[in-house]
C-alpha cells in the first residue's frame, strides 16, 4: 500500500530539516578543517634562534623547578600536576622548535627524548606523591579525631 504524499507544509518542514542539519555538519566539518588547516600549515613559528644543547639543559633546570612547585602544593592531585605543568614554561614553550635546532645531532636528538622521559616521569611522580599524601592526609585526620576522642 503506496504511502499518501506530503503535504506541501510536511515538504517544507522536511526540506527545513534537511537544510538545518547540513548546514550544522556543514559548519561543524569547515570549522574543524580550518582549525587543521591553521595548525598544520599557519602555527606561529617558535622562536628561530634557539640553540641545541643549551635549551636541553634549560628544559632538565625546568623540570626540577617544576618538581620543586608541584611538591610543595597542597591541593591535591589535580593541582599538583597543574602546577607541575605551569612551572615548565617558558622553557617547554620552544620544545617543539628543539626537534628542527638539534636535527644535526644526534647525541642532542638521544639527550631531548631522555629529558621528554624524564619530564613525564617526574609529571607521574608528582601525581603519584600527591595522591600518596591527600591519603595520608585523610589518614592523619582520622588518627586526630580518634586521639581527641580519647583524651576526653
Amino acid at each position: 500500500m503506496p504511502t499518501p504524499p506530503l503535504t506541501r507544509g510536511e515538504r517544507l518542514g522536511r526540506r527545513l530539516g534537511i537544510a538545518l542539519f547540513a548546514l550544522v555538519v556543514g559548519g561543524f566539518t569547515i570549522t574543524c578543517a580550518t582549525e587543521i588547516i591553521v595548525q598544520v600549515w599557519f602555527s606561529p613559528r617558535s622562536e628561530e634562534n634557539v640553540s641545541c644543547r643549551p635549551s636541553i639543559v634549560k628544559l632538565i633546570h625546568a623540570v626540577r623547578r617544576a618538581r620543586g612547585v608541584a611538591a610543595a602544593e597542597v591541593g591535591g592531585e589535580r593541582a599538583a600536576v597543574s602546577q607541575f605543568r605551569g612551572a615548565l614554561d617558558p622553557e617547554w614553550a620552544q620544545r617543539d622548535a628543539l626537534d628542527q635546532a638539534c636535527s644535526g645531532d644526534p647525541a642532542a636528538l638521544r639527550a631531548l627524548r631522555e629529558v621528554d622521559q624524564y619530564r613525564y616521569a617526574e609529571e607521574h611522580s608528582a601525581r603519584i606523591e600527591a595522591l600518596d599524601l591527600a591519603r595520608r592526609r585523610r589518614q592523619m585526620h582520622a588518627l586526630e579525631q580518634h586521639l581527641s576522642g580519647e583524651n576526653r
